[in-house]
């Protein structure tokens, strides 16, 4: 049999084994990167428009849902054996142990948001794909480039349906705050503000 033949099949890594390969150095510590699938996925730079709608979104929903959720930034989450994700944004419940020392289980996870550009196809991709199957509530996604929040909620079924398009003057709710109105505006960069450099 010829090499060409040889079919390579990459080893995945476990979160356990991903987090001490940080602790020992590894993975250094300005590294941007996350655990996709059992792959060590490098994360796009970000640019002053996505900190500019990343500060935006938390400090809007920690106003809004004040002493009802933890409103969590640039936080990495542990979803399964081979998966240690670093969304923009978590909305997690507010708990006696504020997860100190462990993970949210992925039941306890209300809200999960990414701001994207050039990061959309893996955002829209594989990630849609592990908070679909680990059942988050509700997945959001800034289209910074289109200017639209895009919106997946759980079926039921380990996968999102075709996600909401939602723009300008739209509002919608979470399924954890139904009786709480959010103004699609608030996620999305404010009007006639162009793409940082970085971001496009």
């Amino acid at each position: 049999m010829s090499d060409m033949a040889v079919e390579i099949e990459p080893r995945k890594i476990t979160v356990a084994e991903y987090l001490r390969m940080a602790e020992v150095g590894i993975l250094g510590e300005d590294e941007q990167i996350e655990l996709l699938d059992g792959a060590i996925v490098r994360m796009s730079p970000i640019g002053r428009t996505h900190w500019g709608v990343h500060w935006r979104i938390v400090d809007y929903l920690t106003r809004l849902l004040n002493d009802r959720a933890m409103v969590v930034g640039q936080a990495s989450i542990a979803l399964g054996d081979q998966n240690h994700p670093q969304p923009d944004v978590i909305v997690l419940p507010r708990t006696p142990d504020a997860f100190i020392d462990r993970d949210p289980e992925p039941s306890e996870i209300y809200a999960v948001i990414e701001v994207a550009n050039s990061s959309l196809r893996k955002d829209t991709g594989i990630k849609r794909d592990i908070y679909g199957r680990f059942q988050i509530a509700d997945y959001l996604v800034v289209d910074l480039k289109s200017r639209v929040l895009l919106r997946y909620r759980a079926t039921g079924r380990g996968e999102y349906g075709p996600p909401e398009r939602l723009g300008s003057g739209a509002t919608f709710k979470l399924a954890a705050f139904p009786d709480v109105d959010l103004d699609v505006d608030r996620f999305l960069p404010p009007p006639g503000v162009p793409l940082a450099e970085k971001d496009r």
